[in-house]
């Protein structure tokens, strides 16, 4: 997997991950190559190995939460980062007030917490004479501790980091980190076969009114353009409410379908395709005319 510009840790669920959908898509927009685990691990993908290939990024946005901070996948993350040189240089909080990095009070909470999860891990690990039989669990109790010893450390330096709230950066566009980000990874450039874009053509809100689009080579389109994740990424970009109606088990065939019912009834054809024609100009090209 080629390593991409910008990683994204966060605890799923709620507004954490509500939130990052809004962010995914602005990263996108914006031309950054952005690595998240619902859209990039696939799968069957080896978490451990994606935690620790997150841990080594060079721009990391973390969003923290009350959840991000007892969650052991979650705090693993943070302490592979906390690993590599220049931690506070490649990391980006965006805190969530149930996190209350603030008051020393939480901070000691949170430490408090993960020394119950050692002793809870430690009691149970007792219990089994053979310890040979738990060799893994072993590994994951020498991890909580970890994460045991570096929660103050890391609470402490989220609390000295001026991180603005999630409500001040979807006000501002995300301004503010997309500026932080650039000074560490340039973002790419819009390219069209090697030559930078000249002109922009407007993109369309509605279709036309009349015009009979050709549904059939609009699937075909789209399922020779995108693999499952691809299509994944492209909706939650640009069609948010398909790509929340997708679920686990759905084939690429049922997501494509979804995708055309929807801009049939609120009359999308004309923005699918102007943003297919972007995604893939060749593959475009091949399978025309749409109507």
């Amino acid at each position: 997997m080629q390593v991409p510009e910008v990683f994204v840790s966060y605890a799923w669920g709620g507004e954490s991950e509500r939130f990052v959908n809004k962010l995914y898509a602005f990263l996108k927009a914006e031309n950054f190559d952005v690595l998240l685990d619902k859209i990039d691990l696939g799968y069957k993908g080896n978490i451990k190995s994606f935690m620790q290939q997150l841990g080594q990024g060079r721009a990391i946005v973390v969003v923290i939460s009350d959840k991000y901070l007892k969650s052991a996948n979650c705090m693993f993350e943070m302490v592979e980062i906390a690993k590599h040189n220049n931690f506070s240089e490649r990391i980006f909080p965006i805190i969530f007030p149930d996190a209350n990095m603030y008051n020393p009070n939480a901070r000691t909470a949170y430490i408090i917490y993960w020394e119950n999860e050692v002793k809870k891990l430690n009691e149970s690990m007792k219990n089994v004479e053979n310890m040979a039989l738990i060799a893994e669990i072993q590994q994951e109790l020498v991890e909580y501790n970890e994460i045991l010893n570096a929660v103050s450390k890391i609470t402490s330096i989220l609390k000295n980091t001026n991180s603005l709230t999630p409500e001040m950066h979807e006000h501002e566009n995300f301004k503010s980190l997309l500026e932080a980000v650039s000074l560490v990874l340039p973002k790419k450039k819009n390219e069209d076969a090697g030559e930078s874009r000249q002109v922009e053509k407007d993109e369309p809100t509605t279709d036309p009114v009349n015009r009979k689009y050709k549904l059939a080579n609009i699937q075909k389109l789209l399922l020779n353009t995108f693999s499952d994740t691809d299509l994944n990424s492209f909706c939650m970009i640009y069609f948010e409410e398909v790509y929340q109606t997708f679920a686990d088990g759905q084939s690429k065939q049922q997501k494509v379908l979804k995708l055309l019912d929807y801009c049939k009834r609120f009359m999308k054809f004309e923005y699918l395709l102007f943003h297919l024609e972007e995604e893939n100009s060749a593959q475009f090209s091949a399978f025309q005319s749409y109507w």
